[in-house]
């Protein structure tokens, strides 16, 4: 599968080696300093850019992708990303949702809000509720 993850920070880059086992990733970092320090510690490839650039995208061959992820730390700024993602044809998009107060940004697009902050809860939860079940 052909991934491409917009976002270099803490959450992009984890997102880019879980995923690189087994599919193509391209990870668009817009910092130039950052994205040369990624190239250089990710088995993926890294472009400078802003992946809510046209021309970035192109680059980046969106239209041959499978899936795009949205990860940055901004709601707009990953909403506008799907957006242009899905105007080349890529058919499954995701966004990192930082306030559930605008998961409809993310309506116009298609593309699937992915809440963190409450994925962690829910695996804390479990941890919590696995734990109370040995003892």
């Amino acid at each position: 599968m052909r991934v491409i993850i917009a976002g270099g920070g803490e959450f992009g880059v984890r997102l880019a080696e879980e995923l690189a086992r087994g599919n193509e990733v391209i990870l668009i970092e817009k910092d130039e300093g950052r994205a040369e320090y990624l190239g250089e510690k990710l088995s993926s490839i890294v472009l400078f850019g802003d992946a809510g650039d046209k021309q970035v995208l192109k680059h980046a061959n969106a239209e041959k992708c499978d899936v795009l992820l949205a990860a940055t730390g901004d709601d707009r700024v990953n909403s506008a990303i799907c957006e242009l993602a899905k105007s080349f044809g890529v058919k499954k998009l995701a966004a990192r949702l930082n306030d559930p107060e605008k998961s409809d940004l993310f309506s116009k697009s298609g593309a699937v809000p992915i809440n963190i902050m409450d994925s962690a809860v829910k695996e804390f939860r479990k941890a919590i509720e696995h734990r109370a079940k040995k003892d």
